[in-house]
C-alpha cells in the first residue's frame, strides 16, 4: 500500500511539474513573441530613422549648394561693384584733370 501511494504520489508530483513546465513553456513562447514584436518595432523605426536621416541629408547638401551658389553670386556682384567703383574713380580723376587744365587756362 505504502508503495501506490508513494507510486500515486509521484505521479501527482511528475504531473504537478509538467503543468509548472508547460506554463514556464507557454510564459516564455509569449516573452519570445512580444520580443519579436519589439524587434520588429525596433526595425521598423531605424528604417524609418534612416530614410529621414537620408532626407535630411539630401536636405542639408541641396541647403549647402544653393548657399555656395547664392556667396559666388555675390561674389561675382561685389567684383562687378568694384570694377564699376574703380571706373568711376578714373572719370572723377580725369574730370578733375579737366577741371585743372581749363582752370590753369582761364587763369
Amino acid at each position: 500500500v505504502a508503495l501506490g501511494v508513494t507510486h500515486g504520489e509521484a505521479l501527482a508530483k511528475g504531473k504537478a511539474e509538467l503543468e509548472a513546465a508547460q506554463e514556464a513553456l507557454a510564459n516564455s513562447e509569449q516573452q519570445a513573441e512580444e520580443l519579436a514584436n519589439e524587434l520588429e518595432a525596433s526595425e521598423a523605426a531605424v528604417t524609418r530613422l534612416e530614410r529621414e536621416m537620408v532626407a535630411l541629408q539630401s536636405h542639408l547638401y541641396t541647403d549647402v549648394r544653393t548657399k555656395e551658389d547664392d556667396l559666388d553670386e555675390a561674389k561675382k556682384v561685389a567684383a562687378r561693384l568694384q570694377e564699376e567703383v574703380a571706373e568711376k574713380a578714373a572719370e572723377v580723376n580725369r574730370l578733375r584733370a579737366q577741371v585743372a587744365e581749363a582752370q590753369a587756362e582761364a587763369a
